[in-house]
C-alpha cells in the first residue's frame, strides 16, 4: 500500500516537472523598438507576444500568423500605424498623437484579416481620421478612446467587423462611417461633443451603399449613445441601392439635429426601442425618419416632446 502511494507521488512529481518544463503556448518574442520592429516581427512565432517600446512615429506592419501574435503597445507612442496585408494580429494599448494632416490617419488597416485592436488612445487635433479598416475581414475594435478626429472610425469594403465600447469625442465630421460593408456590429459606443470645422452635417454612426456594388447589409447598431450637435444613427443611400437587413435597436440620441434615426431604402430591416430627445435651443424635434422602406419593422421607439411637437411612443415590439 505504502509502495503504491509512493509510486503515485513520484509519477505526479515527474508529470509536474515535465509540464513546467514545456514552453508556454503564447511565447514571448521580446521587446521591439522603432529600430528593431521589423526584425522582431519577422522572427515572431505564431502566438507570440511582442512588447513595443518607444516613439514609433509612422510605422508599417505586415505579416501573417496562423495563431495571432499580441503586440503590447502600452509603452509605445505613434503618429500613424499602417497594418497592411496582415493576418492574425492583436494590438493592445498605445497612444497616438497627430498635430498635422496624415492621409492614413492614426491607424489604417488594409487588405487584412483577423485583426483585433484594443484600447488605443488617439488625439488628432482635428486634422485626420482616427481608425480605418479597408478591404478587410474579421476585424475587431474595442475600448478605443478617440478625440478630435475628422472621422473617428470608418469601415469601407469590410466583412465581419465589430466595433464596441469605443468613445468618439469632438469629431469634426462623423463618429463612425460604414460603407459598402457587411456583417457589422456596432454596440455600446458613444459619440460626444462634435466640433464642426466646415459645412458637413455630422452623424454619430452613418451608413451608405456605393452605386454599382452590393448594398451594405447585415448591419446592427445596438445600445449606442449620440450626444450633442449631431445626427444620430443614419443610413442614407439615394443612388447606392439602399440597405439589406439593418437593425437599429436600443440606441439613445440626445441631440440638436432632427434625424435621431434615419433609414433610406431599407429592406427587411428593423428600427426598434430607440430613445430620442432634443437638446434645448434646437429648431426641430429629433425623430425617426424612414424613406422608401415599406417592409421595415418600426416599433417601441420613443421621441420626447420639443417646442410644438408632442412626444411620440410607438407600440411595443413583439418579442
Amino acid at each position: 500500500m505504502r509502495s503504491t502511494q509512493t509510486s503515485r507521488r513520484l509519477a505526479t512529481a515527474l508529470i509536474t516537472l515535465v509540464v513546467f518544463a514545456l514552453p508556454a503556448a503564447g511565447c514571448r518574442a521580446g521587446d521591439a523598438t522603432p529600430a528593431t520592429l521589423g526584425l522582431v516581427l519577422a522572427a515572431a512565432k505564431p502566438g507570440a507576444t511582442v512588447r513595443l517600446k518607444g516613439d514609433f512615429g509612422v510605422a508599417t506592419i505586415s505579416g501573417r500568423w496562423a495563431a495571432p501574435i499580441t503586440l503590447d503597445a502600452s509603452g509605445a507612442t505613434f503618429r500613424s500605424l499602417r497594418i497592411r496585408n496582415a493576418s492574425g494580429i492583436i494590438l493592445r494599448g498605445g497612444t497616438w498623437k497627430l498635430e498635422e494632416p496624415d492621409w492614413a490617419g492614426s491607424i489604417m488597416v488594409t487588405g487584412s484579416d483577423h485583426i483585433s485592436i484594443h484600447g488605443p488612445v488617439i488625439d488628432n487635433a482635428g486634422t485626420s481620421s482616427g481608425i480605418s479598416f479597408r478591404e478587410s475581414t474579421d476585424v475587431l475594435l474595442q475600448g478605443a478612446r478617440i478625440d478630435r478626429t475628422k472621422v473617428a472610425v470608418s469601415l469601407l469594403h469590410v466583412t465581419r467587423a465589430t466595433v464596441r465600447d469605443t468613445t468618439m469625442m469632438r469629431v469634426a465630421i462623423d463618429g463612425m462611417n460604414i460603407a459598402s460593408s457587411h456583417q457589422v456590429l456596432a454596440e455600446n459606443n458613444a459619440c460626444v461633443g462634435n466640433r464642426l470645422v466646415d459645412d458637413h452635417h455630422p452623424d454619430c454612426i452613418q451608413m451608405w451603399s456605393i452605386q454599382g456594388e452590393t448594398p451594405t447589409s447585415d448591419i446592427t447598431l445596438r445600445d449606442n449613445l449620440a450626444f450633442g450637435g449631431t445626427q444620430g444613427f443614419t443610413g442614407f443611400s439615394k443612388t447606392g441601392g439602399g440597405f439589406d437587413r439593418v437593425v437599429i435597436d436600443g440606441n439613445v440620441a440626445v441631440i440638436s439635429y432632427p434625424n435621431g434615426v434615419a433609414l433610406m431604402s431599407g429592406r427587411q430591416s428593423r428600427i426598434r426601442n430607440n430613445r430620442l430627445s432634443t437638446l434645448p435651443g434646437s429648431k426641430y424635434r429629433t425623430h425617426v425618419y424612414l424613406v422608401e422602406s415599406p417592409d421595415t419593422v418600426v416599433c417601441g421607439n420613443i421621441a420626447a416632446a420639443h417646442l410644438q411637437w408632442p412626444a411620440t411612443q410607438e407600440p411595443p415590439c413583439p418579442d
